[in-house]
Parts: structure tokens; C-alpha cells; sequence
């Protein structure tokens, strides 16, 4: 024990970092996993639906009211100003805050049709914005923290919120059987953390509006605000559509699923997230013969991952919906194989940004979120909602194959004349990872032993390349101590 923390207390601050928000992200991500099978128990199928819509509407609403200020564009800002990362945060914070009233003013305006056309009640939508208006201090704090490596203060405000937000559910739920009661405690929570962080950021800078500033975050963030809307329409447009076809109870019936087939996506987007800053620093160098290598061996870790929650999907939608959600365990297998590809797009789409090439990445996700709606409304109506699992699955592909497009005209306009990933490899694993969605479906209706027996090959398959993980691993963590 005495060895292993001096290893810790040794390790440069931005590996301890990148531990500890993917622990925490774990975290996070699992507390909030774990009180589905509570909801889906304590409300009805159509009371579940309530919430699914409400956040499938909410993650579309929070471009507009919110612009993503915290998203990629957030880290551009804390290079470009380095002497000044406090006030570009408060800034910011002061533009989101105006996105989000400017917005809810057209919704008070257009209120009535608007909530016929959401399928949502007033209430519902008030408490969205709420959320909108003091969340948004929380988000850049979150990314802020993330940039400079201060990861106790992030840790312990993330996982109170998260831990804080569970407890209300349940509680309120409780009281109340509605899914308007799980919105509420959700809403109070985030509000409440929100008034907390934004007090904080103004005690630091008190200038929520700077034209320098304003400037600078629009002119990279708007045309991303396509890209980023056709993201959240590619993620969320088949829950809406599923609610126009089917009703409230279908919506809760596919989102469960869907909910298991995303939970190693909480493992994805933590590794994503660390490597990134690494990326960023490779193309600097121009490494990328190491970006090539790091980046081959995170693949071959994230298509692994991906997985095993299709192995598990009878059981894991039974655990996370009872035995009235059991018909819909065919939605996790290609969704789960979905996860791999928006991990793939990621790499491609992080070069890109990287040389500023924004108007790239919104061209090839309007394209993929346009062909989402339309294969949508084509095949729900007649293959019902399993179809959406299956169109969100080729559009993440057609996404992938865009996206490494793009990366390579790109390379071409730089000079790069060396490959940044590994292409054959890319192949190789992506062909592997659809045949797989496809064939396991036929091992649900077979003794479990078999899919269990699976996990145990993959699970050693792991261990015996740990080394190699570690390995390169480890080439991170050494160009963080230089």
C-alpha cells in the first residue's frame, strides 16, 4: 500500500487528473444508472416515456439556449487567452445566459403551439429552462476545471449533484407517481448547484459581457451550431419520432434499451475526453507516428468494450425495465455497436478541429442527422421501433466515413503526408464490430452459457494485452511530466 502511494503521489498532476475524472465520470454516469430499474418500477411505461421526450427535447433546446459555449470551442478560448481564463469563462456564461433569454422570450410568445408540437406540458418546459439558465455556470466551470487539471473540487461538486439529484428523484417520485416529478427534482438540483458555481465565477470576474470575447467564441461556435444540433437530432431524433408514431409508451420502450446499450459509453467518453489535450499536443508536434500507435491501441480497447453490453442485453434490460420492457432487448446490440462509431468520428473530427476546419465537421453532420430523420421516417412505420436502432447505426457509419474524409483533405491542405491513424486497422475492427451486432441477436434465444462464455474470452482476451495498454499508457503519462 506504502508502494502504491508513493507511485500516486508521484504521478504528474494531469495523469492524477485524468484518473480521477474518469473514476469520477464512472461514477457520475453509474449512480444516475443505477436508479433507472428504481423509475421504470415506480412509474408506468407512459409516465417513463414523459421523461425520455423531455430529455430528448431538452438535449435539442440546449444548443439554442446555451450555444454549447462549453463544448470544443471553450478549450480553443483557454489557449488563445491564457492570461485571462477567468473572464473568457465569465463572458462565456454571460453569452449562454443571453442565448437562453432570448429564447425563452420566443417561447412565451409562441407558447401554445410550441407545447402542442413538443407534446410537452408548460411546466415541463419552464423547469427546461431553468435549467438552462444556471447550468450553464456548472458546464464551463466543469470544463474549465477539466482544462487545469483541478480535479478535487470538480469530483466533489460532480458526484454531489449527481448523488443529490438521485436521492430527489426518488424521493419526489415517491410522493408524486410522474414523470413531472422526476423533471422537478432534476431541475431543483441542477438549479440549486448552478446559483452556487455561477456566485463563484463572479466573485472572480464580474464581466459577463466582453465583445472581445463574444467575438472570438461566435466566430468558431456558429457554424458548429449545425454540427452540434445534428448530433443531438441523430442521437435524440428517433425517441421523438418513435413518440409521433407510437406514443409515450413505445418512446419508454426503446429508451431503456437504448439506456443499457450507452452505458459503456461512460467508460468512452472519459477516454475521449483525456485524449483529446493529448491529440491536440501530438499535432503540435507533428507526431503522429505516436498519435498512430496511441490511438490504434484505444481502438482495439474501445471495440471490446463495445461489446459487452450486447452479450448482456437480455439481462440488462430486464434489470433496467422488468419483464415489461423485455421485447425491446434487440434495440442494444446495434446501438451498442453505435457507441464505437461515434467514438471513431471522434478521432477524425478532433484533427479537424484542431486546424479550425468547423465548417467540415457541420457539413458531415447535417448530412448524417438529415439521412437519420429520413431512414426514421421511412422504417418506423414499417419495421416498427426497432428499425430507429438500426438507422442510428448506419448514419454513426456514414458519420465515420465522412468524417476520415474530411481528416484526410485536411492532411492534404497541411502537407501531412503520413497517415494520423491507422486505416487498415480502422477497417478491420469496424467490419468485425457490424457483423457482430448482427450475429449475436441470433444467441438470445440460446442457453446463456454461451454469451457468458463469450465475456469470459473477451474479458481474457484483455487481460493478456493489459501490457500493452499499459505500455502506451504510460507514453501519455511520460509527455505529461515534460
Amino acid at each position: 500500500m506504502d508502494r502504491l502511494l508513493l507511485k500516486y503521489n508521484n504521478l504528474p498532476k494531469a495523469v492524477k487528473a485524468s484518473v480521477w475524472f474518469t473514476f469520477c465520470s464512472i461514477l457520475q454516469k453509474g449512480i444516475s444508472f443505477l436508479t433507472i430499474p428504481i423509475f421504470t418500477r415506480m412509474l408506468s411505461v407512459e409516465e417513463y416515456g414523459i421523461i425520455s421526450l423531455f430529455s430528448a427535447w431538452q438535449s435539442i433546446f440546449s444548443i439554442f439556449a446555451t450555444l454549447n459555449l462549453s463544448y470544443q470551442i471553450f478549450n480553443n478560448g483557454m489557449v488563445k487567452f491564457p492570461d485571462d481564463r477567468d473572464g473568457y469563462t465569465t463572458a462565456m456564461l454571460g453569452l449562454s445566459n443571453l442565448a437562453t433569454i432570448v429564447l425563452f422570450i420566443i417561447y412565451l410568445i409562441f407558447h401554445a403551439p410550441l407545447e402542442a408540437i413538443l407534446n410537452l406540458p408548460g411546466e415541463a418546459i419552464i423547469m427546461m429552462f431553468a435549467g438552462f439558465l444556471f447550468s450553464a455556470a456548472a458546464s464551463l466551470w466543469t470544463v474549465q476545471q477539466r482544462y487545469v487539471f483541478e480535479y478535487r473540487s470538480l469530483c466533489t461538486v460532480t458526484l454531489a449533484g449527481t448523488a443529490g439529484a438521485a436521492l430527489m428523484g426518488v424521493i419526489c417520485v415517491y410522493l408524486v407517481r410522474s414523470g413531472l416529478s422526476k423533471i422537478f427534482a432534476d431541475t431543483i438540483v441542477a438549479v440549486v448547484i448552478g446559483i452556487g458555481i455561477y456566485y463563484y465565477l463572479l466573485k472572480k470576474n464580474r464581466r459577463l459581457i466582453n465583445f472581445k470575447y463574444w467575438k472570438y467564441a461566435l466566430k468558431l461556435d456558429l457554424p458548429l451550431i449545425p454540427h452540434y444540433l445534428s448530433m443531438i437530432v441523430l442521437g435524440n431524433s428517433d425517441r421523438i419520432m418513435i413518440n409521433a408514431f407510437y406514443g409515450k409508451a413505445f418512446t419508454a420502450l426503446y429508451s431503456v434499451p437504448y439506456n443499457a446499450s450507452m452505458v459503456m459509453q461512460i467508460v468512452i467518453t472519459s477516454i475521449n475526453a483525456s485524449f483529446i489535450p493529448w491529440t491536440y499536443q501530438k499535432c503540435r508536434e507533428q507526431d503522429f507516428r505516436q498519435l498512430r500507435r496511441i490511438s490504434s491501441v484505444l481502438l482495439v480497447a474501445v471495440m471490446l468494450i463495445t461489446l459487452v453490453p450486447s452479450l448482456f442485453a437480455p439481462e440488462l434490460v430486464w434489470i433496467l425495465g422488468s419483464n415489461r420492457y423485455s421485447d425491446s432487448m434487440w434495440v442494444v446490440p446495434p446501438v451498442s455497436c453505435s457507441v464505437f462509431f461515434m467514438f471513431l468520428y471522434s478521432l477524425f473530427s478532433n484533427i479537424e478541429l484542431y486546424y479550425e476546419k468547423s465548417k467540415n465537421i457541420m457539413t458531415a453532420s447535417v448530412g448524417a442527422a438529415v439521412g437519420n430523420v429520413l431512414l426514421n421516417f421511412i422504417f418506423i412505420p414499417v419495421f416498427g421501433y426497432l428499425a430507429a436502432a438500426y438507422t442510428t447505426l448506419a448514419c454513426y457509419i456514414l458519420l465515420s466515413i465522412a468524417h476520415f474524409i474530411f481528416m484526410n483533405e485536411v492532411c492534404r491542405d497541411r502537407k501531412i503526408s503520413e497517415d494520423v491513424y491507422d486505416k487498415k486497422l480502422i477497417v478491420i475492427v469496424s467490419a468485425i464490430l457490424i457483423a457482430y451486432s448482427i450475429g449475436v441477436t441470433f444467441l438470445f434465444d440460446k442457453p446463456a452459457w454461451i454469451r457468458y462464455l463469450i465475456v469470459l474470452l473477451i474479458t481474457g482476451f484483455a487481460y493478456f494485452k493489459k501490457d500493452m495498454l499499459l505500455k502506451n499508457l504510460a507514453i501519455i503519462k511520460n509527455d505529461h511530466k515534460k
